[in-house]
């Protein structure tokens, strides 16, 4: 009598390299591997057909604080020459 062990399948998923070490160490410190959290993640999702999770819409301040650390930003010299910019003055 042989036990048969359900067939499983590759999920390739594209992340961020940093990202993925962040994650990587915090399943570590839970015990579980990345795979096995990946996997509790979609039952989860099966089993309660939603996230675990609210999803969150990203505010303006989200945006510029994300802009700063990417160093998405433009600098302005004055007041004045912010209001040119603004109102589309290019001089």
């Amino acid at each position: 009598m042989s036990i048969k062990t359900p067939k499983k399948i590759n999920l390739n998923v594209k992340i961020d390299p940093d990202l993925k070490q962040k994650a990587d160490t915090v399943f570590e410190n839970m015990g579980i591997t990345t795979s096995a959290g990946v996997m509790l993640f979609i039952k989860r999702v099966v089993d309660d057909q939603e996230l675990p999770f609210t999803p969150r819409v990203a505010t303006g301040v989200d945006k510029a604080f994300q802009d700063l650390e990417t160093g998405n930003v433009h600098s302005v010299k004055s007041p004045q020459q912010m209001f040119d910019e603004l109102d589309g003055d290019d001089d």
